[in-house]
């Protein structure tokens, strides 16, 4: 883990915060490169990134304060009145901020008279490489980890660590070890399994048979993905709608027993999503407002 990257002028740069400022620029460097035959680059695209980057924030720390309510009235009710917006200190719900952003661009694409589907293809691409990255960042830091596994796959967090800490509250290990106990890198598994999406995305973009297509793959499979890597997921700040537990099946899967394999905030969001876009794809497939949007030949971006 290298929570630390570097220092300027005094001032560290978190591992975190670089990585998804690296996510964030790749993407709208891809999503160009995919926009720019439709018209969808320069000035225009760069204030949308802004305007939605500043908005999925805003969205992914409400969601994790709703989820964690009782944590931050307890901190307010102590006298700690900034807790909730410290970003910094950890504490951001992917979907969270997928809604708040995705609500802004389509409000957006109405507005300006775009595609809705074809930019949805488009952003589709850069979330999916974007969070990617992005889940990096959370290995950095900790945050987003494992259950504790024997497997081969398990890593150990160093002191200070949110893994470390929350395994010492929890007295899972004692204030002498020096790491956490081995846990499952479930920050790897999701970046992994994102850049696999994205690279399927990528390939299949220019095959697609009807704008939208890219947006309902990425939101089936992510959904897909996110629901059976919630299931390794440790930490304690997820929050779940109820709680389902079968020491069976945490046994086939090598899971601590008595760990709740069903049912997150995240898992419950991944299942309305599947179903949404299953509808979706059934209903509006053959519909001529998704037929492909013919290319703009030798435009000039700004």
């Amino acid at each position: 883990m290298f929570n630390d990257l570097f220092s300027v002028f005094g001032q560290t740069v978190h591992t975190y915060g670089f990585l998804m400022a690296v996510g964030f620029t790749l993407a709208v460097i891809l999503v160009k490169k995919k926009g720019a035959p439709f018209g969808f680059g320069g000035k225009e695209l760069y204030d949308f990134a802004f305007y939605t980057l500043i908005i999925a924030l805003i969205g992914a720390r409400l969601l994790f304060i709703l989820t964690n309510l009782k944590m931050y009235s307890n901190l307010m009710q102590n006298g700690d009145y900034f807790a909730p917006i410290r970003v910094w200190d950890g504490g951001l719900v992917f979907f969270g901020g997928f809604i708040s952003a995705s609500i802004y661009f389509i409000l957006y694409a109405r507005k300006k008279g775009k595609n809705v589907f074809l930019m949805a293809d488009l952003l589709s691409l850069g979330a999916t490489i974007g969070h990617s990255v992005g889940r990096l960042g959370c290995f950095s830091a900790g945050c987003c980890y494992g259950v504790p596994t024997d497997s081969f796959v398990g890593v150990q967090f160093p002191e200070n660590s949110i893994p470390y800490d929350d395994h010492l509250n929890l007295g899972l290990i004692s204030n002498h070890t020096h790491h956490s106990l081995a846990i499952h890198p479930t920050q790897l598994y999701e970046a992994g399994a994102l850049f696999l999406i994205f690279l399927f995305l990528w390939f299949r973009f220019d095959k697609k048979r009807f704008n939208g297509e890219i947006a309902l793959l990425y939101l089936t499979i992510y959904s897909i993905e996110r629901f059976i890597v919630e299931i390794f997921r440790g930490d304690g700040v997820r929050g779940y709608l109820f709680k389902f537990t079968s020491n069976s099946i945490n046994s086939i899967l090598g899971l601590p027993e008595g760990h709740p394999i069903i049912l997150t905030t995240s898992q419950t969001i991944s299942l309305v999503l599947i179903s949404i876009t299953i509808f979706i794809y059934k209903k509006s497939r053959d519909k001529s407002l998704l037929k492909t949007e013919p290319k703009i030949e030798n435009i000039t971006q700004e």
